[in-house]
């Protein structure tokens, strides 16, 4: 039988729920502490354009993460299902660098993002440790040039 026409099972129905569910609530915390950030912020320094970036860049990466989750397996992008492990690791980088100041109000929007991918992969039958790898890649990459903007 055709693997298009089979039905999912509950447990995977459970699963895509859960996903759609964790990362939107990822996302919402990300906007509610973007705007703490920049109200509490904004009054001791300047928001532009370092720190406004950054936190577009939580907000956007955010809702690409869930796009990605709610997309992924449907549209045809070849790499669309690592869109999700690239905000784990754009926020990962944010967390870790920003541990001392306002990273550490994003660790929750990190453990959900984590929790909806390794949901997504089991899912989906994707091998964890490389989508892992990706992440860790864009964390990487993303210290890199947080490190490097902020020394201009």
């Amino acid at each position: 039988m055709n693997s298009l026409l089979q039905r999912p099972t509950r447990l995977a129905q459970v699963s895509r729920v859960l996903e759609i569910g964790l990362s939107g609530i990822g996302v919402v915390i990300s906007i509610v502490n973007c705007i703490v950030v920049w109200q509490v912020v904004s009054s001791y320094q300047p928001m532009f354009p370092l720190p406004a970036l950054y936190l577009f860049e939580l907000i956007a990466g955010g809702v690409i993460g869930w796009l990605g989750i709610i997309y992924g397996e449907v549209v045809a992008l070849p790499y669309g299902a690592y869109l999700p492990w690239v905000t784990v690791g754009v926020v990962a980088a944010f967390v870790v660098l920003g541990a001392m100041s306002v990273g550490f109000f994003y660790l929750p929007v990190l453990l959900l993002f984590i929790a909806t991918v390794i949901l997504f992969d089991v899912r989906t039958k994707r091998m964890i440790v490389l989508d892992f790898g990706v992440a860790g890649v864009v964390a990487l990459v993303q210290a890199g040039i947080m490190l490097v903007v902020i020394q201009i």
